[in-house]
This record gives structure tokens, sequence and C-alpha cells, in this order.
């Protein structure tokens, strides 16, 4: 199967519209990342009013996670599309990744985002986490609505994930999977 050519990130941050949340969780780093690597996205990604939930993440034949430029595609309940792949693993501190060939009307202000999702001890058995995106934004004039759109729907649907992980964590730990508990 082929996909979208990979953009090439912009290294200037002012082409970006920003959207970061933080939030803390009752594991280690090591804990949290070793849980969350096999975590099924749909099960924390539940979407917003704008943003549709992930219902199935496809990994493409020969392709493996976590690999650099091995992607995969999440489905979303609308019917649409994104392809992602990590750029850089550091666990358990984080890694990074970046999402592009949407086919929502988000393409209209984005062609990509670069993402970090980064894991802070915060004393013994708790974790910061901070989760960035930053949205390319190739046309200037949509700026203000991309922004918009990064720190208000993007917000709401980041915000919900980190709390459906944190709520999870903080009543059942990490032996078992959102869906078991």
């Amino acid at each position: 199967m082929t996909y979208p050519p990979i953009p090439k990130l912009d290294p200037d941050d002012s082409h970006y519209a920003r959207c970061q949340v933080i939030d803390t969780i009752p594991v280690s780093p090591k804990v949290f990342f070793d849980w969350y690597w096999d975590e099924p996205a749909p099960n924390f990604m539940r979407g917003t009013l704008i943003v549709a939930p992930i219902i199935r993440v496809e990994t493409l034949p020969g392709c493996t996670y976590g690999n650099p430029d091995e992607p995969i595609i999440y489905h979303f309940k609308d019917g649409t599309i994104a392809y992602e792949h990590v750029l850089k693993k550091d666990l358990p501190n984080g890694f990074s990744y970046q999402s592009w060939g949407y086919t929502s009307p988000l393409r209209v202000l984005t062609d990509y985002a670069r993402v970090s999702l980064e894991a802070r001890a915060d004393g013994e058995n708790r974790t910061k986490l901070v989760w960035t995106y930053d949205f390319h934004v190739p046309r200037r004039y949509l700026m203000p609505l991309a922004r918009l759109f990064a720190n208000y729907e993007w917000r709401k649907n980041l915000t919900g994930a980190l709390k459906v992980i944190r709520e999870h964590l903080e009543k059942h730990g990490a032996a078992k999977r959102i869906h078991q508990a």
C-alpha cells in the first residue's frame, strides 16, 4: 500500500499553531510508556463535537509502529483518515511523531503536525505528561483560524484523552488495558 509523501518538517516555529496539554498520572514514566505503547488509541482518543474519534488503527504491511518512516493509518468515525509515523523514540522520556495526509477538513488549515509526548518524573511513581501538537500552517492567512482550532477544539480532544488515561491509571494501574477495565 502506498501513502502520501511525508512532508519535510519546517524549522520556522512561526509557521505552526501550537496546542500543549499537561497532566499528572500516578505511575512512573517507564510504567506509563510500557502501558501506553500497546494501548489502542481508540480507547482514549474519543474526539469532540468537531474532532471525530479514532475507531481503528491500521499498521501498513511490512511496517512496525515506532520505527521511523514506517507509518500507521488512523481511521476516524466520520470516515476520514490520517497518517502518522514516529520521528524519534527516547523512552521512557518520551517520543515525537508526525501526522499528515489528513482527509478531514483539517487539511484546509494544516498539512501536517509535529508532535511530542514527554514524560517527566514528578516524585515517586508520578509522571507529568506534556503533550504538544504543532500544526503546520502553510497559508499564513489561515494562522488565526488554525490557532483557534488548536487552542480550543484540539486542546479539548487531548485534554479528554489525558483524562481517560489518568482516570484509568488511578483506578486500575497499568495492569489492564482501558477496554479490559
